[in-house]
């Protein structure tokens, strides 16, 4: 690790608290600093960098204070007491006279002295009370860095609190904060996921980041994929660096506090009730007061240690067997099974660990956290410990899901073969029927294998009421979900006609039936989406998510059935920071799934992007998302990855990468569900269409545009058809036209007008178009509205209106982040021809690129300067660009297609 990479990760988010320090030792009435944080937090970099900058106009003097030497008077002192006479050690007044001279020494042009004192919380009082007096006299400033823990000395405290201190409290690194330091580590780029997840581990520290990320290496845990890191295992373990601190850490504290300690870690998360009955309550309320551990204030009062790692540490310093009797003391503590999630996982973990016998329930309901948690192998050991038959059913449903986690969606159907056909429990049936069908939708298997899912979970109503395990009302509830899984299943099929009026019938009649009305709303949802009508569904879909919040853990499972909807709903309203917003929250706060659905994240991130047009920051999402899920793809979403992120590239005219991404589509298995396939095959073909040898990429656009429309899916035809524009072929501009006015939403309101104006050739209505879309940040509309007016009124000879066209394409085209990106594809006039250099311009460009001036040009073809000036012109304007430096290094093959 270079020096410049430490002092960049010391002041990550501490810019602020730099300057201030700086300023309170060069301002000629400041006393000085204390700077608190806990270990790891960058203290003693931050202060180095503040001399650094300081220079000459300050005399740093620096001393270490330590456990060792804190019952020492004026111990930590020595290095500055070296003048003293020995026989006056012990005289407070002679120790501050020889500290005045030895701060002195080498005084030049009035820059004060700095006294540092580094782990000022082992400060001796004799220490604390003269560096004090230095600083009542105004013979030195101060800077003192503390821990949290053990506490800044009482000395010190009262300096604070009466001015002479300024005081400052490093704070944890915050997500972007932790992903910039994991990309100056590691000198890469690293996907968002892991980083927030690596940061969340770390607690936001530094230095604990810092030895994570050196262990996950080491482990194999974090990998590098085309000059990505992304983690493909938990980021457990830590280096031995971190040990040692955490070890010195705890050796600090009473016995007491130790088995307190101890005990949290164990446990990972505990009731306050049951920890009090372990271990001494005092101990416990130190804990919390040192900043070891937090009290939550939910029913239970869970005590958690504050940072993760720590704990991992403190678990592996405990022996085993002194490990297992703290374990078991907590255990014969517990009531009954333990309220808070962390605690009944621990419970069932350990019992299961001894053999201890439990309820068949417990183990079952520690089964369903771990799949809420996103902890397939506990799952994997929990349900495969229930020997209930009663309960059997219920542990192959989440044995399933924590294979469908995995992506091993082969495995999750078998654990599911004859659930559905012999469980007597109408609950585990259910979620049996609908598994399977979404299980056989992700294999590709169709509407015939859902088909004969819901045939037997309609066989299995009449039985299980004969049974005496359903009820009517209870038999209505299975039959309309059967109906709607068979409607799930046509719509995977790409049929969108006619289940909207049952679709609003099932989900207003289902009122009182919370799980059911979910479904249908999603569904429904789904349906306005697609057909136009995205603004419906977001109000739609917006009751789902209120009935998922206030559903509790029984209805966490249709999460992502739902949330997929909604985010649909939110791109094709053209709600895109809404949309952005919701997702950056839902990653926030379920972490856990990031190892698993990081690449699913992303992916919604960056398409987010890509509708909205800022192709860079797309691309690098998109990208993320394609390494991702590459390594976990519970979803089948890599084919829409890569299709996109050709797209992207292909825009910024990255084509080496556009290909890549293209092959790597071509050469996986095709996306499921019949629209994702077409809006990904659309996406690969317009990459297509700008690469060179592709000539039937953009009549393949019009056709998949036809098969959407077929589905019935205006959204899906409207997308496709704005990439065939992007392509060149305005021809199909009415049809955009006639889609958007009958949409909804601000995205239908921009494809409206765009429309409009390309049929008219309207120029104008273009570059105003284009002026709105930049000011929303919109830069590839922004461009796109700009090349078409550029080609309008170059085609039109309009001379006097061009300049001002060029110029605004060229500011567009820059923010894309690729200079002359619109001469790859820009739009033509109601031709539909692409934009593209005659032979003539194409040998100039060929000249251009290889050096020529105008005269050797002129010399070289046989032309007039005044003919070459002129064929410059017309292709600075067919090809967005102002000087000969750009042609000369742009891509001539693209251009002359």
């Amino acid at each position: 690790m270079t020096t410049e990479t430490t002092v960049a990760g010391a002041l990550l988010g501490r810019e602020g608290v730099a300057a201030a320090v700086l300023d309170t030792l060069l301002d000629t009435d400041g006393h000085g600093a204390l700077v608190l944080g806990e270990a790891g937090m960058g203290k003693t970099a931050l202060v180095r960098h503040v001399l650094a900058q300081a220079g000459g106009r300050i005399r740093p003097f620096y001393t270490f204070a330590s456990p060792a030497l804190a019952s020492v008077p004026y111990g930590a002192l020595a290095p500055l007491l070296t003048g003293l006479t020995p026989g006056l050690t012990g005289t407070p007044t002679a120790v501050v006279r020889a500290l005045m001279a030895t701060l002195r020494g080498g005084e030049r042009d009035g820059a004060p002295a700095v006294v540092v004192v580094d782990d000022a919380q082992y400060l001796d009082d004799a220490s604390a009370a003269a560096i004090a007096a230095l600083a009542a006299a105004g013979a030195a400033k101060l800077v003192f860095l503390c821990r949290t823990f053990p506490p800044p000395p009482a000395e010190l405290v009262q300096m604070s609190a009466d001015g002479l201190l300024e005081r400052f409290e490093l704070e944890p690194l915050d997500a972007a904060q932790s992903e910039q330091l994991c990309r100056s580590i590691l000198g890469s780029p690293v996907m968002p996921s892991a980083a927030a997840l690596l940061g969340r581990t770390a607690g936001g520290n530094p230095m604990y980041l810092r030895e994570l990320l050196d262990h996950a290496r080491g482990t194999g845990a974090l990998l590098q994929r085309n000059e990505l890191w992304l983690l493909v295992a938990e980021p457990a373990g830590f280096t031995l660096r971190l040990r040692d601190l955490v070890r010195n850490q705890v050796l600090l504290l009473s016995v007491a506090q130790r088995d307190a300690l101890e005990a949290i870690a164990l446990a990972e998360s505990i009731e306050l009730a049951v920890l009090q009955r372990c271990v001494e309550s005092s101990a416990v309320d130190h804990l919390e007061e040192a900043q070891f551990i937090q009290v939550a204030a939910d029913a239970g009062r869970t005590v958690r240690l504050v940072q993760p790692l720590v704990g991992e540490v403190i678990r592996s310093l405990v022996p085993t067997a002194r490990s297992m009797a703290i374990r078991r003391r907590i255990i014969s503590m517990m009531d009954a099974r333990p309220a808070t999630t962390g605690g009944l996982l621990r419970y069932v973990d350990w019992a299961l660990e001894w053999g201890v016998q439990i309820p068949d329930e417990d183990i079952l309901a520690a089964a369903v956290v771990g799949n809420r948690l996103f902890l397939p192998d506990f799952v994997d050991a929990a349900a495969s410990a229930v020997s209930d038959p009663a309960l059997a059913g219920a542990a192959k449903v989440e044995l399933a899901r924590a294979h469908m986690c995995r992506g091993d969606d082969r495995s999750a159907a078998a654990a599911l073969a004859s659930v559905v056909e012999t469980d007597g429990r109408p609950a585990t049936v259910r979620a049996a029927a609908l598994l399977r069908g979404t299980i056989a939708l992700r294999l590709g298997r169709g509407q015939v294998a859902v088909a004969a899912v819901a045939e037997a979970w309609s066989a299995a109503v009449p039985r299980l009421l004969a049974a005496g395990a359903l009820d009517a009302a209870g038999a209505d509830h299975h039959l309309v979900g059967c109906r709607l899984l068979a409607i799930q299943a046509a719509h995977a099929g790409g049929d969108y006609h006619g289940a909207e009026a049952e679709l609003r019938s099932l989900w207003e009649g289902a009122r009182g039936d919370a799980e059911n009305r979910i479904l249908a709303g999603a569904l429904l949802a789904e349906v306005l989406a697609v057909t136009g009508r995205p603004l419906t569904a977001i109000q739609v879909v917006n009751d789902a998510l209120d009935l998922l919040g206030s559903g509790g853990e029984t209805l966490a499972h249709h999460s992502e059935f739902v949330l997929r909807r909604y985010l649909l709903a939110l791109l094709n309203a053209g709600e895109f920071e809404v949309r952005a917003r919701y997702v950056e929250s839902f990653v926030e706060s379920q972490h856990a799934s990031l190892l698993y659905y990081g690449g699913s994240f992303h992916l919604a991130q960056g398409l987010g992007d890509l509708a909205q047009g800022n192709i860079a920051a797309a691309l690098g999402l998109l990208g993320a998302a394609v390494e991702g899920l590459r390594e976990s793809d519970p979803g089948n979403d890599l084919p829409m990855a890569l299709a996109a992120a050709a797209y992207a590239a292909a825009t910024l005219g990255q084509l080496d990468a556009a290909a890549a991404y293209v092959q790597g589509f071509a050469a996986c298995d095709p996306a499921r569900g019949r629209l994702t396939a077409v809006l990904s095959s659309a996406y690969a073909a317009a990459a297509r269409a700008v690469l060179p040898g592709h000539p039937a990429a953009a009549a393949e656009l019009l056709e998949l545009a036809t098969e959407a429309g077929d589905c019935g899916a205006v959204a899906a035809e409207m997308d496709i058809l704005t990439l065939a524009i992007h392509a060149g072929d305005t021809s199909v501009a009415p049809r955009l036209a006639e889609l958007a006015a009958g949409s909804e939403g601000r995205a239908a309101e921009f494809s409206l007008a765009f429309a409009t104006a390309l049929t008219a050739r309207d120029a104008a209505a273009l570059m105003r178009l284009g002026d709105d879309a930049a000011t929303e940040g919109r830069d590839l509309p922004a461009a796109k509205c700009a090349a078409a007016a550029v080609a309008i009124l170059e085609r039109r000879g309009d001379r006097g209106r061009i300049h001002d066209a060029v110029r605004a394409l060229k500011r567009r085209t820059a923010a894309l982040g690729h200079l002359g990106e619109a001469a790859a594809s820009s739009a033509a006039d109601g031709a539909g021809a692409v934009v593209r250099l005659t032979r003539r311009e194409a040998e100039i460009a060929e000249l251009v690129h290889r050096g020529a001036s105008n005269r050797d040009i002129a010399v070289e073809l046989s032309l007039s300067l005044r003919t070459v000036e002129g064929h410059l012109y017309r292709m600075f304007a067919k090809l967005g660009i102002a000087h000969r430096d750009e042609l000369a290094g742009g891509a001539y093959d693209v251009w002359q297609h």
